[in-house]
């Protein structure tokens, strides 16, 4: 699997203790207000900030369960090292690069050019380190939260971090938020757009009246799973409705009772889902809710790469904010602040 940059939405659900509804200006004020009168807002978005910051700074955020870490990336300028993490209290954003990846486990280094030297040793201690970008959008009058988080296809932080995240967003009055995947639908009707179907699934438990000839069997449900798949290229998406029209058309005959048959067809199945490909990007969907994709967003087309596959993180940031936008457009209606 390539070394492909990529780019995951999730939609944040703050999710208060009560029926009372609570903002993230209330998760706020909960979390960071230290004194009486009118808070001040800046100064509460400055103490979520450095909040974040303090699990990451010159330390790592372990998960000893998923056996991976983060950390804030530091960069050099002139003789001082910064964090690349930063805020804007007036845009409710929070962005920046972080560290991260895996440990737990005993590795080992070479040289391409020298193979025949002594491989370094790396004990379960060190963690192999990958660079991600993240954009958190916080608005102050909203429940939803917009977090975008850059990673590869051979390699994600997301669990940790999304982890990471719910923990810090759980105070007085607030439940851990959900979280769920957001694509937005500009890069739905791309992928869409250039997409074949490869594959369709149909899944049912099935209860067998009579089993005849085999008194082995001791239960009479089974569950019958069919797989069809494209023999060429796959089925372009104008011509599949009438594909999977005639597919569900085939029937399974499922009992024998007094001399006659009964069928189900797949149609009737309770699960289907069926996959697309964009060149070597997939994404599955559900039969019955009119390709309602959630496909990632793979970034080479999209915003410039450094010479070794890696982002261009001033490129990434731009497409980013550019992004949450159209994003913003879906997730908060027109009478909610955003």
């Amino acid at each position: 699997m390539a070394h492909e940059p990529k780019l995951e939405v999730f939609t944040i659900y703050l999710k208060s203790t009560t029926s009372e509804k609570r903002t993230f200006a209330t998760y706020l004020e909960k979390a960071f207000k230290k004194t009486k009168g009118n808070p001040d807002y800046e100064k509460l978005y400055k103490s979520f900030f450095l909040f974040l910051l303090k699990q990451m700074d010159n330390t790592y955020h372990r998960d000893d369960k998923r056996k991976k870490a983060i950390g804030v990336k530091a960069k050099k300028r002139g003789e001082k090292l910064e964090n690349t993490l930063s805020f804007a209290s007036s845009q409710t954003i929070v962005e920046g690069t972080i560290k991260g990846g895996r440990y737990g486990q005993h590795r080992a280094i070479g040289d391409m050019e020298k193979p025949e030297t002594d491989h370094a040793e790396l004990d379960d201690k060190k963690i192999v380190l990958d660079d991600f970008y993240f954009l958190l959008y916080t608005p102050l009058g909203s429940t939803k939260l917009i977090l975008m988080l850059q990673s590869y296809t051979d390699d994600t932080i997301t669990d940790v971090f999304i982890s990471f995240l719910r923990s810090a967003l759980k105070t007085e009055g607030f439940y851990k938020p959900e979280i769920d995947t957001k694509c937005p639908d500009l890069i739905k009707e791309e992928f869409k757009k250039y997409s074949l179907v490869k594959e369709i699934r149909y899944r049912e438990n099935i209860i067998l009246n009579e089993v005849e000839g085999n008194s082995n069997i001791d239960t009479k449900e089974v569950v019958v799973e069919i797989k069809i798949t494209a023999k060429n290229e796959g089925e372009k998406l104008p011509k599949f409705a009438n594909l999977r029209r005639r597919l569900g058309l085939f029937s399974l005959k499922t009992s024998k009772s007094k001399g006659k048959s009964d069928t189900i067809s797949l149609e009737e199945f309770q699960t289907k889902v069926g996959t697309l490909a964009n060149g070597s990007h997939i994404s599955s969907f559900v039969l019955d809710s009119d390709f309602d994709i959630k496909p990632r967003i793979y970034l080479q087309n999209h915003i410039q790469l450094q010479p070794d596959g890696t982002p261009e993180w001033e490129s990434l940031k731009t497409y980013c904010k550019e992004l949450l936008v159209e994003i913003k457009k879906e997730v908060y209606p027109e009478n909610e602040i955003s």
